[in-house]
């Protein structure tokens, strides 16, 4: 597993850069070794600070879910709906990957956007994942080729409203579930049906009719 922080405080330890050959004085050396310490550890607090943000932040979604009012709760604070959209990507990015966890939480928010894109497909994460890239621009240009296949197959199956290929990454997220996780995840999957289920019920407002009339279809909806 590539850990760009594990890497740092590596190269921190081995201590490659050479002061002297380089003419910095001793009271400049002291001044960057005094804030490699504090930079470090900087670094350490936001990583441990970021899986915190993004796993309260699942928590608070799915507590206000029944409710519908996860938005007017993140509005209040001042959170940006972009801002939020990011950070549960990347639990859900997580979730998905949980031996991957230093890698997913030390990559940029545009990383975490490009490799959650509709057209990234499960094997696309888990390869990139595997791999020693971590900048945003070289994940885009790896992902490309497979995002424009998996665009083009998306259309040609004639899946105008729907992308067919989420069922995939369901299956895949399934299959690396622990054992014990397999009957909740069920139980929320028939939730997800049920509610898509209700959907075939909706009937549009139609003009033609009277209110009773209108208020009958919406009735039969909801029963």
């Amino acid at each position: 597993m590539n850990d760009i922080f594990q890497d740092l405080e590596n190269a921190l330890e081995v201590k490659k850069f050479d002061f002297c050959a380089l003419g910095i004085s001793q009271e400049e050396q002291k001044i960057v070794e005094e804030n490699e310490k504090i930079f470090m550890n900087t670094f350490r607090k936001y990583r441990n600070n970021l899986f915190g943000l993004c796993e309260s932040l699942y928590n608070i979604s799915e507590a206000l879910k029944k409710t519908d009012s996860f938005m007017a709760w993140y509005e209040s604070i001042g959170l940006s709906k972009d801002m939020v959209s990011v950070l549960l990507k990347r639990w859900q990015l997580y979730l998905s990957f949980k031996d991957y966890q230093e890698k997913i939480f030390s990559l940029s928010d545009l990383a975490i956007k490009t490799l959650t894109h509709k057209d990234v497909l499960y094997d696309d994460q888990l390869a990139i994942l595997q791999g020693n890239v971590t900048i945003a621009k070289e994940i885009k240009e790896l992902l490309a080729p497979a995002m424009e296949k998996n665009e083009m197959d998306f259309k040609k199956t004639g899946e105008k409203y729907f992308n067919f290929k989420k069922i995939k990454k369901i299956e895949k997220r399934m299959e690396n579930l622990p054992a014990e996780d397999i009957t909740a995840f069920k139980k929320e999957l028939q939730q997800y049906i049920k509610e898509l289920q209700e959907l075939l019920k909706y009937k549009k407002y139609d003009p033609t009719k009277t209110d009773d009339e209108n208020q009958h279809t919406i009735d039969e909806m909801f029963s």
